[in-house]
């Protein structure tokens, strides 16, 4: 965790997947992204079924993250 943290990259913040992607859980319940889906962190911070969404996420929409977020973030970024 801490070389995760020390390799935090601000420019890659700009281009990580929980900004214009969203996962589904195979009970179709929305999540940011695959780490939080994993984590049980639902998309915007409540549990929402892919049946209640009109559309995509509003631009700008509450990201749930937590430390693992370090993961996407460090060196040149994951996206």
């Amino acid at each position: 965790m801490r070389r995760l943290v020390s390799s935090f990259n601000p420019c890659a913040v700009e281009r990580v997947m929980c900004r214009t992607l969203v996962s589904v859980s195979w009970d179709g319940y929305l999540y940011d992204c695959d780490f939080n889906l994993a984590k049980g962190l639902f998309m915007s911070g409540r549990k929402i079924h892919v049946s209640e969404m009109p559309g995509p996420p509003e631009p700008g929409s509450t990201i749930a993250v937590g430390d693992h977020c370090y993961a996407c973030t460090a060196g040149m970024g994951f996206t």
